[in-house]
């Protein structure tokens, strides 16, 4: 492998033996001498079976510019308490502050155990879960947003920690894009987390459903009613409740139907706040956020 002066190689080191229908990841270091728009090319030789070159580009833009995205660690003390995940931001090297005019990014973390409500600033484009990694990922765009030198809070996450086998869960940013005239900055984010402790009520376990939708709930944020549709396709006997952030029960009906069959629930009563809905049946016991808002 023939390198420019400015680029090594990281790994692996020459000669290597490459298996046939395979193919080999070369890690590279471009030693960036200043500020620039960056262009290199890099010769490969192949000696056996057959021998020949190739050539290839290799391109960077070498700014002085790095954003450092900082995440929390978060403990809530037990499933159906509200939590927040603040977002914190500052520029990481000796530079003036940047505005963008938009910022995108995605925020990670296990769905079981954090369902999210809002966020205090920004847009929140989309939240979903992925099925069979349980992955949630929620996706946040900022117009005009500012970076400073000192630590400031681009947004709070706002939600519940959820009854779940999972106590702990990391916090991640992936995703991050940059709408700028003077071109997107360096980043990085460190790893944070969120603990929720044990519930009260061990004698429950929860039911981890492997499609979506399973509970539904519809309007959440509600009012004075709740739709609930399990989506399950059985007649098994189910019952429901409305837990409290103390953990005390508030509302509950033993039986209320089947899975199969939508529920309505007059929530009237209820003042406003945020609240737990669970189902029991045969098949297990599921938990769903919910929000009354007047």
């Amino acid at each position: 492998i023939a390198l420019p002066p400015d680029v090594r190689l990281i790994s692996p080191l020459p000669a290597f033996i490459i298996p046939t229908a395979d193919s080999v990841r070369l890690e590279l270091e471009f030693l960036a001498p200043r500020v620039m728009d960056h262009r290199d090319l890099v010769k490969v030789t192949i000696a056996q079976p057959c021998s020949g070159e190739v050539t290839f580009d290799t391109r960077a833009t070498v700014t002085g510019e790095r954003v450092m995205f900082l995440l929390p660690t978060v403990s809530v003390d037990r499933p159906g308490l509200p939590a927040e995940i603040p977002i914190r931001v500052r520029m990481d090297s000796p530079t003036p502050a940047i505005t963008a005019d938009e910022l995108a990014l995605t925020v990670q973390l296990n769905a079981r155990i954090f369902a999210v409500e809002g966020i205090s600033q920004g847009r929140l484009v989309s939240n979903t879960v992925d099925p069979t990694t349980s992955i949630r990922r929620v996706q946040l765009v900022f117009d005009r947003p500012q970076v400073l030198a000192a630590e400031s809070t681009l947004t709070t996450i706002a939600g519940l920690g959820l009854l779940s086998s999972t106590e702990q869960s990391p916090i991640t940013i992936s995703d991050v894009r940059w709408v700028r005239l003077q071109g997107s900055p360096v980043w990085k984010a460190d790893t944070g987390s969120i603990t929720v402790g044990l519930s009260c009520n061990r004698g429950q376990r929860p039911v981890e459903f492997s499609t979506v939708p399973v509970m539904v709930v519809h309007p959440n944020p509600a009012d004075d009613v709740i739709q609930v549709n399990t989506g399950i396709a059985s007649v098994k006997p189910v019952s429901w409740s409305i837990i409290g952030i103390a953990g005390d029960e508030l509302l509950s009906s033993y039986p209320a139907g089947n899975e199969s069959a939508p529920l309505t629930i007059d929530i009237s009563k209820l003042a406003v706040g945020h609240y737990i809905l669970r189902l029991t049946s045969t098949s297990g016991v599921a938990y769903q956020p919910l929000s009354i808002q007047r």
